[in-house]
């Protein structure tokens, strides 16, 4: 689901099934870094791996996926739905397709060592270890140091085990929108999470002793915000910091469209991908045509 579609959905709807509500978000799970995600309390419906871990807790996907695994388990159990809500794409992948690479952990050592080098340094390191990975990624991949760092973790090893995934019944409910309207709700949420105290937020968390060079920092807007407070809280580089977190927002959800789009052409067997508008939703249909699904499978 892109970002800024409404993906609260479940909140504001009376649900006829009931459902227990995964998000699927690193930065969610995250605890003390609240104001810029956002999560709520559903009626009495438990969201689960919400704010479990501090912010210089090395999460990663793998650790994500046997949480998340778990937790769809026991809401089954229970008779109830799981509903898996966000916009993270591969997060919701690997919960659906078998994604080796995840089982290898992130090495710190080597992380360490790479952390000074720029992405041009990065790629002539992946080249010579892997250089059919390096053919394979595309020029935004080429140009990203995290993910640079993370192909040349992968390179040459071999996972240590591996996950056997359950085969699930799903339906996945794919919320987009126009270019447009979604620049525009992007914008009213920054500017909300501004008004919510996000500037703040960050600051007590420095004063907590967390600091920039943290994975859980390189999320908007804590990777722009960050020119602000070591450059000695200038207002013009506040400014500057939040125009960019919004610059950032909105490149993120054509990422996230791209994503998206692969991604339900990948799962586009009849039934299984429901493509919504959601600048034009219609809620109590859209309950409908989910129960329809729900009383179909359990027939």
């Amino acid at each position: 689901m892109d970002i800024g579609t409404g993906k609260d959905i479940p909140k504001n709807s009376n649900f006829r099934i009931t459902p227990g509500v995964i998000q699927d978000s690193q930065s969610g799970i995250l605890n003390h870094q609240d104001i810029k995600i956002g999560y709520y309390l559903i009626d009495g419906i438990p969201l689960w791996l919400v704010d479990i871990v501090k912010p210089d807790f090395n999460f990663h996907l793998s650790l994500y996926r046997r949480l998340a695994l778990a937790v769809i388990a026991d809401i089954s159990r229970r008779g109830k739905l799981p509903l898996v809500v966000g916009g993270t794409g591969l997060y919701i992948k690997s919960l659906l397709t078998d994604m080796p690479d995840m089982e290898i952990l992130p090495d710190a050592d080597l992380r360490q060592q790479l952390s000074g080098k720029n992405s041009n340094e990065l790629g002539e390191i992946l080249r010579a270890r892997d250089f059919v990975k390096w053919q394979k990624m595309n020029v935004s991949d080429r140009q990203n140091p995290r993910r640079l760092v993370r192909a040349i973790e992968v390179a040459g090893k071999r996972p240590a085990e591996k996950t056997i995934l359950p085969v699930f019944d799903f339906l996945m409910v794919y919320l987009k929108g126009p270019k447009t309207w979604l620049d525009d709700r992007i914008k009213k949420r920054v500017a909300e999470r501004i008004s919510a105290g996000v500037v703040a937020e960050t600051d007590n968390l420095i004063k907590d002793g967390y600091d920039f060079n943290l994975p859980s920092f390189s999320a908007s807007p804590y990777r722009q915000l960050a020119a602000y407070f070591t450059g000695g809280k200038k207002p013009e580089l506040l400014d500057q910091a939040l125009n960019n977190w919004q610059k950032a927002e909105k490149d993120y959800a054509q990422r996230q469209t791209v994503w998206f789009d692969k991604m339900a052409r990948q799962f586009s067997a009849p039934g299984k991908v429901m493509e919504v508008d959601a600048s034009k939703i219609n809620r109590k249909q859209l309950e409908v045509e989910i129960g329809e699904w729900y009383t179909k499978r359990r027939a």
